[in-house]
């Protein structure tokens, strides 16, 4: 603990273990009461329990990096092995089950399908450069008197909110997935990825048979996760991986199928907005954070896929460097600064004071 590492020893005392466990369950009580609602940020702030910049107050039996009221018990211990030798609470470890280091294979991405016609039939409805406020019945567990209205995406409406580039940058391919509680059967939803797809033959996947329903576990040695404890895309593991190319514009329509009553086993918000993080790409495009949208929505995102630059570098495409593999072998040259390509992205949530919180819940995946 000496040299800043935040959990406990393997062999700290048993008090100190149980410092640590009393301090992890208040603050998941105080998280699981701002999650759902039952105090504000602001509460939390005038409690003195929460700092200006969303940190926990370093008080004892609540902060991980409060001082500890006991001896180190073990090789945390700074030397003294006396009470208040400035040796933090710490957090206690995770519970591991009995499972051993490196014991099963770490299986591959989940491929997501590409559409080739977003604008002609992938999506239904058809895409559109303003939020389509279409109306629909909500769900009964927002409270709301039966029979009430909202609009199918959640995109803020109006022109101000409208997708930049959305007709010189057209989408060409199509990408659909939902925020969902953990399922058990991978083929939950057919309408999105109806299954395990790592694309290459389970020899290049430590043997993984891919046709086999895959429990949202993180081992095989570890209990299966109750579905309110994790929410991922399509509510299933292994994490997705979205392909893309420069000058292929992507429509990524994400629909949320979380709880309406956000019923989330003390932490995350079923409110989201995603962020395809680093992308040259407007807010309105990509997960502004006060763009969430709400359980029964979708939320119709426009990923561009353009170099920094593409106004005033390059272009005509002329330059080779700036360009993306074709499937005839060659390569589409594209406009921008050849500079600023990226490859390997991730998308994540992005809503407004709970971003850690639902990455940490699952609402993370590769690009």
């Amino acid at each position: 603990m000496s040299d800043g590492f935040i959990y406990l020893p393997k062999d700290a005392s048993k008090a100190r273990v149980r410092e640590a466990e009393n301090a992890r369950k208040n603050r998941a009580e105080i998280l699981r009461a701002y999650s759902q609602g039952k105090v504000t940020r602001r509460e939390l702030m005038k409690w003195g329990l929460i700092t200006a910049g969303g940190a926990l107050a370093p008080i004892g039996g609540l902060s991980p990096f409060a001082t500890s009221v006991y001896a180190s018990g073990g090789s945390g211990s700074s030397g003294s092995g006396n009470v208040g030798n400035g040796i933090p609470t710490g957090a206690p470890r995770s519970p591991l089950f009995g499972v051993q280091d490196f014991s099963t294979p770490m299986p591959r991405f989940d491929v997501i399908r590409r559409g080739n016609n977003p604008m002609g039939g992938d999506l239904t409805p058809v895409p559109q450069a303003c939020s389509n406020q279409t109306m629909q019945v909500l769900d009964a567990g927002f409270g709301l008197p039966a029979g009430s209205m909202g609009p199918i995406e959640g995109r803020p409406p109006g022109a101000i909110w409208a997708h930049q580039g959305f007709n010189d940058h057209a989408p060409q391919i199509s990408v659909e997935m939902s925020q969902a509680q953990a399922q058990k059967n991978p083929g939950f939803n057919a309408i999105n990825n109806t299954g395990y797809n790592p694309q290459v033959d389970s020899k290049y996947n430590s043997g993984i048979d891919s046709t086999q329903d895959i429990d949202c576990k993180f081992h095989p040695g570890f209990p299966t996760q109750d579905a309110n404890s994790v929410w991922t895309f399509n509510g299933t593991i292994p994490p997705k991986l979205v392909q893309g190319r420069y000058g292929e514009p992507i429509l990524f329509r994400h629909h949320n199928k979380l709880p309406a009553n956000n019923a989330n086993n003390g932490f995350g918000k079923n409110t989201i907005s995603t962020h395809e993080h680093n992308g040259h790409h407007g807010a309105e495009n990509d997960g502004f954070t006060g763009a969430f949208f709400f359980p029964g929505q979708f939320y119709d995102y426009h990923w561009p896929i353009v170099l920094a630059g593409f106004r005033s570098v390059n272009t005509a495409a002329s330059d080779p460097r700036a360009g993306s593999p074709a499937d005839n072998g060659g390569i589409n040259n594209v406009p921008g600064d050849w500079h600023e390509t990226m490859s390997t992205h991730w998308f994540h949530d992005h809503m407004f004071t709970f971003t850690s919180q639902n990455v940490y819940k699952g609402n993370a995946a590769m690009f």
